[in-house]
């Protein structure tokens, strides 16, 4: 049996192009409620270039979540609150317009868990 080499990797005449890669990561922020926290985590998105970032334990309440980010037009947001127990849980989506404009559905079911549905 004769295997074939199978090479995933993404290259161009043998170099490896990483100029088109997405990147999501997750943070547990332990309460987005103040300013500096919210732009602490902006620039930690800027300077890793990270397309996407998941932030859990926001502490925030659903009216607060909303008023998050608001201004800034180069992100999306979506959250999930606990507003009976808000001290603890929350989860957040912070994504740049760049791939959020692929989102053509969400479902928010849960406090922990979000359903996003997109087509590339």
């Amino acid at each position: 049996m004769i295997v074939q080499p199978i090479d995933i990797r993404p290259s161009i005449d043998g170099i490896m192009d990483i100029k088109n890669t997405f990147k999501i990561t997750t943070i547990n922020v332990s309460g987005l409620n103040t300013t500096l926290r919210q732009e602490q985590v902006l620039n930690y998105m800027k300077i890793n270039k990270i397309s996407c970032i998941i932030v859990t334990e926001t502490k925030l309440q659903t009216a607060s979540a909303k008023m998050i980010y608001k201004e800034y037009k180069d992100i999306m947001t979506w959250w999930s609150c606990d507003d009976d127990n808000h001290f603890s849980t929350g989860v957040g989506i912070i994504m740049n317009n760049d791939y959020a404009k692929y989102i053509i559905k969400k479902d928010i079911t849960e406090v922990i868990k979000m359903k996003f549905w997109n087509f590339i």
